[in-house]
């Protein structure tokens, strides 16, 4: 007479479920109830699943508020549509282009500390410039230091040198400038 042989719990679909509910508690069991091993790695098997219990389940509040601060920060991004487009480092010296559409004061200012304090450490001196024309920001300098470039031309040039941001410890000069057109610099913020 064949007996009918009974199937463990965890082998039906429920049991399954349960399982998958409980599995950090299931295959602690499971190691040291259901298999032959040796201590040794039933330790092992289980210090692993209380490490990987323990990180998955301290503290998620932090995983909520890590995210939200990511997507803050890709929302600020994106709401400060900038470009570094040149970057240059001598000592404690660092100097900055660039460019954005950028012109309202609240939002170069936010642009300013985002690549201030991206760039500062170390640093006791720093200058960004920004410009509105990605091409004109490339070259601007080299033009204005050319004798061959017209007054027409520096002026045209000029017109699309938004912002400057200085800070010299040195001097104690720690300030962005917006330009307002023609010579006029506005201080915005004090650093």
């Amino acid at each position: 007479m064949n007996e009918e042989q009974v199937k463990p719990w965890f082998k039906n679909w429920w049991g399954v479920m349960v399982a998958i509910l409980i599995l950090p508690f299931f295959v602690v069991w499971y190691v040291w109830t259901q298999t032959g091993w040796k201590k040794s790695t039933k330790w092992i098997i289980t210090g692993v699943v209380a490490v990987v219990s323990i990180i998955s389940f301290a503290q998620p509040g932090d995983t909520t508020s890590t995210q939200t601060n990511s997507n803050e920060t890709q929302n600020q991004v994106a709401k400060l549509n900038y470009e570094i487009t040149d970057k240059r480092f001598e000592g404690t010296t660092a100097n900055i282009t660039v460019v954005t559409a950028e012109i309202e004061a609240d939002k170069l200012i936010a642009i300013n500390d985002e690549v201030f304090n991206k760039y500062k450490s170390g640093k006791t001196h720093v200058f960004i410039n920004y410009f509105d024309d990605r091409t004109i920001a490339l070259s601007y300098f080299d033009k204005i230091a050319d004798p061959n470039t017209s007054e027409a031309e520096s002026k045209a040039l000029f017109k699309h040198y938004i912002a400057n941001m200085k800070y010299n410890e040195s001097s104690g000069l720690k300030k962005l400038f917006k330009n307002d057109g023609g010579d006029n610099w506005t201080d915005i913020k004090n650093y």
